[in-house]
């Protein structure tokens, strides 16, 4: 009998709480962890399976929505929401390798857009975040090594100045001080 009262109480478990406050606030992998050590203290607890799995359906959900905007905002070029929904939606569902492989060619192509326009630092941080999910992929990790060497050009100025084929203006360069010229941002 004490163990069946036990058994209806995981309402009152501390890990069921976390969940619940993790899940509102839509922390999935949190909650998701903490249903987990949930089900592992009451096993027999249909109820709390339910609310597991409803609660991994809905990190799904979230995850494939953000998805399908970032590739919207992709297809009208609007690149730098295209990045920001591509991380949230992989920072939803972190262990989804699946969503990873297919998200990687669109991050791709918007750190190539960013190279292309001479937005090194973004394309620096777009090729930063691929390494992070596939640390041993050798194209991203030269494309990254040729976008620091670009922004490093631009960066020093005595590089610069060497530079004699340099178009200044199709760079977008501008001197601000005698020292160095500043490359202007175009957001």
């Amino acid at each position: 009998m004490e163990n069946e009262r036990i058994e209806n109480n995981f309402l009152e478990n501390i890990s069921f709480k976390n969940a619940e406050g993790y899940k509102a606030k839509k922390n999935y992998e949190q909650a998701i962890n903490e249903y987990k050590k949930c089900v592992e203290l009451y096993p027999n607890e249909d109820l709390l399976k339910k609310i597991l799995q409803r609660t991994i359906n809905e990190q799904k959900k979230a995850s494939d929505n953000l998805w399908s905007s970032a590739k919207i905002c992709l297809k009208n070029k609007d690149y730098d929401n295209a990045f920001i929904k591509y991380k949230k939606s992989i920072e939803i569902n972190p262990n989804d390798r699946v969503l990873q492989q297919i998200t990687k060619p669109s991050l791709r192509e918007i750190a190539e857009y960013y190279s292309e326009k001479e937005l090194f630092q973004e394309s620096i941080e777009c090729y930063s975040y691929i390494l992070r999910m596939f640390p041993n992929d050798e194209t991203i990790i030269a494309a990254l090594e040729e976008a620091k060497n670009y922004l490093n050009i631009f960066n020093d100025p005595t590089e610069v100045s060497n530079l004699k084929y340099l178009d200044k203006e199709r760079y977008n360069l501008t001197y601000t001080d005698p020292k160095s010229y500043q490359r202007k941002k175009k957001w």
